[in-house]
This record gives structure tokens, sequence and C-alpha cells, in this order.
């Protein structure tokens, strides 16, 4: 599957926790967002647009209504929701952006106003421009690595990223088990990269999620 682009500004858009939001049309309603604004977003293009307060609403009322997610805390920017029988826990922004508070083990980075928390996972990444893909395959192959920053240059979207400072060091990383995959405009690899986390959602962040 390709890359898809954003809503807002119709650039490609990687999906990496806490850098983009996807808003499924079934959480529009009567007197809910707009039904052309439901796709993926960047999350910075959402929180700069006039629509996420109103997605904020239609997700933390379904989440709440309907998969009988429990309200833990509201503050004057999130709205923490747990899963009584999952315990799954997440945080819903009023600007729009929305987080998984699931962690896997290990000690977060303290950064500004937050934390960092680190993730490692399978991603896969398909894209048109064939030569930008060509040019991840080569790093991986020469080097083992390529910066994830360095992709959203090449893609036009490093002035799309929120909180910077999660994505420092932040890199796609050959794997042998993943090679036989590749084709020309497709590539999978680990990446390894944080997410920020704020200061007032830290005490509901839960340990344990493992990732692929």
């Amino acid at each position: 599957m390709r890359a898809p682009t954003c809503v807002g500004c119709a650039r490609v858009v990687l999906e990496l926790e806490g850098q983009f939001e996807k808003l499924d049309s079934f959480y529009l309603e009567d007197g809910g967002p707009p039904p052309e604004t439901a796709g993926i977003w960047h999350r910075r293009c959402l929180e700069e647009s006039p629509h996420g307060e109103a997605w904020y609403r239609a997700r933390l009322r379904n989440h709440v209504a309907v998969r009988r997610y429990v309200e833990v805390v509201t503050t004057s920017a999130w709205t923490v929701v747990r899963h009584p029988r999952t315990g799954e826990t997440l945080a819903f922004a009023r600007a729009g952006a929305s987080l998984s508070l699931t962690f896997a083990e290990g000690r977060p980075r303290i950064v500004a106003g937050g934390a960092i928390h680190r993730v490692d996972e399978e991603y896969n990444l398909e894209l048109d421009d064939r030569d930008a893909i060509t040019v991840v395959q080569d790093a991986l192959t020469s080097v083992g690595v390529f910066p994830v920053f360095a992709l959203l240059e090449v893609l036009g979207v490093a002035d799309r990223v929120v909180h910077p400072e999660a994505l420092e060091g932040a890199v796609f990383r050959f794997d042998r088990s993943l090679h036989d995959e590749w084709q020309p405009g497709f590539v999978s690899a680990r990446v390894e990269y944080g997410v920020f986390v704020p200061d007032e959602l830290a005490p509901h962040v839960v340990r344990g999620r493992t990732r692929g």
C-alpha cells in the first residue's frame, strides 16, 4: 500500500506514531466534523486546521459511548480514556491529536515539557517516487541505517514534524529477514524513533506493549 497523502496539505505522510492522525469516516455523525475531512493527516496539519476540536469530540464520544472506554482524567488540553477489560489507554487532545499511552518497557528520555518514549517496529514503505526508495535501499544495504529526518527532507515534509526532538537519532534499520520483500518503489525495514508524551500525561503511561 502506497504511503498516504495528507488531507490538509496533499503531501506524503509517514505513519509514525505521534506524527500523523487517521480520522476514520465511521466517527462521522450529524453535527460532527465535515465528511471531507476524514482521512490521513499530518498531526501538525490537523492542529493548524479548524477541524481539530470537532474530531476530538467525535473520537472521544465514540470511544466512551460506543466502545465503552472510561474517562480517567481531563485536563485543559487532553482527555485520557482506558478500556476496563483490556487496559488500553488513549489520550485525545482538543487540538486534534491522539496518543496511545502504552509503551514497551524502558526508561524514557526526559526533555522539556515531557518525555520521549522509544518505539521499534517494522515499517513498510511504498512510494510513487522510486528514486527516493532507491536512496533508502542503497543506504540500508551499504551502512545498515537511513535517518528518518533525511527521508522526511527528501519527501518535502520535514516542516510537518511536531516535537522534532522525538525524531532525533531516528533511523530505518536494515533487517535481513525483510530484505526479500523489497521491490522497486517498496522497502521494508525496522524503524526506531520516539514519541513525545507531555508531562501531564506521564502518570497514565502503561508499560508492556510489544510491537511488530
